[in-house]
């Protein structure tokens, strides 16, 4: 009897669900050369994916969650940015605004780059980094 092998293998996943609580709105995975393992599909090398999150679903996971004691979270992209607007109580509910740029390095690691932060208007850059 003859081993298993797949040519090409693609799957497309939409509304994921992460245990942690993250939705990740659509997460497509293939590879080539892929035969089944003790775990799985593996292959000769890491399996490149692509995921999308969407704003609604990382301020959804925000607000679930409270990351940070920070409540009324809202995110948005702009351009190249992400925007959270949030509150965080410490003896009274204090207005936070950060922005960061996202950057993809050699295809596999996500940086997250602050080029503003704010609390009642007034810059806490150094606070937040």
């Amino acid at each position: 009897m003859g081993r298993v092998q797949i040519e090409r293998a693609e799957v497309l996943l939409t509304g994921l669900l992460t245990p942690p609580g993250l939705r990740i709105a659509r997460f497509h995975i293939s590879g080539e050369g892929l035969r089944p393992g003790s775990k799985g599909l593996e292959g000769e090398a890491p399996l490149p994916f692509r995921a999308t999150l969407t704003a609604e679903g990382l301020t959804d996971f925000l607000s679930t969650k409270r990351l940070g004691g920070l409540e009324d979270a809202r995110i948005k992209f702009l351009d190249e940015r992400l925007v959270l607007d949030a509150t965080k109580r410490i003896l009274i509910k204090v207005p936070i605004h950060i922005e960061c740029v996202l950057n993809i390095r050699e295809e596999r690691f996500l940086e997250l780059n602050l080029r503003e932060a704010k609390a009642l208007g007034a810059g806490i850059r150094n606070l937040a980094e």
